[in-house]
This record gives C-alpha cells, structure tokens and sequence, in this order.
C-alpha cells in the first residue's frame, strides 16, 4: 500500500525523448554518462527523498537532501518520462533493486488507495549521480581546452 509520507509531489525538472534505439542500448549510453558514479545497493532514508529530475522511460534521478542523487534505472516504463510525482514502494526505509517506484502522471494524485492513478515501475540498478562532475571532454581543470578559446573584440 502506497504510504503518503513515501509520495512525493514535485515536478519533474526535464523529460528526455527517445529516439528508437533498443533499451539496451540506450541503458548502456546513459550508464557512459560523466554524472554517473558506483553502483549502490540501496538508497536509504527514504524519508529524506525529496525531489526527482532527468526522468526518460528508463530512468530517474532522486534527489536526497541537498547533496545526494541517485540514478535509479527501471524496466521499460514509458510513463515515466511524463512522472509529475512518484511514490516509493519499499517495505522498509531503504529502497532497492527490485522494489517498485509508482509513477503519476498528475502532481496531486487523488487517493492513497486509488491504486488505478498510476504506473509500477520496477527497479533494475541504483548509482550514485553527481550532476557537478566535470566533464572529462571539458579538459582536466574543467576549462576549455586551448583549441575552444572565445576571441575578444
């Protein structure tokens, strides 16, 4: 049963498209990204869970307090890419591999109960995500490479 502390209603920060390629391989193209860290277990505090961003039909990010982000990769879930809140099906306070996230598509969902408002999503990978991680194409101290100078007038 879906609890309302485990709800959150924000808006989703941006949607991505997809472009026709398989799952896997988009997996895989996300999973090259310079955001994504280690591979985690579990993200706990659930409680603590308060936002989300960057959701495409396989994946999210949650976001814990002011610091922490985790990339949370689902099955197949179309409805995600529209999520304008999601809830967190865990059985304790910890959220893992193979626990549910429930996607709506409205931010005020009607009724803790009205089980019908949303979509399940299951979990397949939890990591770590750090959306300040310098890009390595960006150079080693993050500037611009010598090549990439702006001119001045």
């Amino acid at each position: 049963m879906l609890r309302p502390a485990s709800l959150i209603a924000l808006m989703a920060l941006s949607a991505c498209a997809t472009n026709g390629t398989s799952r896997s391989d988009e997996i895989a193209e996300l999973l090259t990204d310079h955001r994504v860290g280690e591979a985690v277990d579990n993200i706990c505090f659930t409680r603590g869970i308060d936002g989300f961003s960057d959701t495409n039909e396989h994946s999210v990010v949650l976001r814990r307090g002011v610091k922490d982000e985790y990339l949370v990769v689902t099955r197949f879930c179309p409805d995600l890419q529209f999520a304008q809140s999601i809830g967190l099906d865990n059985r304790q306070s910890c959220l893992r591999r193979q626990d549910d996230i429930h996607v709506f598509r409205t931010a005020f969902p009607q009724s803790d109960i009205d089980r019908s408002g949303f979509t399940n999503c299951y979990i397949d990978s939890i990591y770590k995500w750090d959306k300040d991680a310098l890009d390595p194409s960006d150079g080693e101290d993050g500037e611009m490479s010598d090549d990439s100078e702006m001119s001045e007038d």
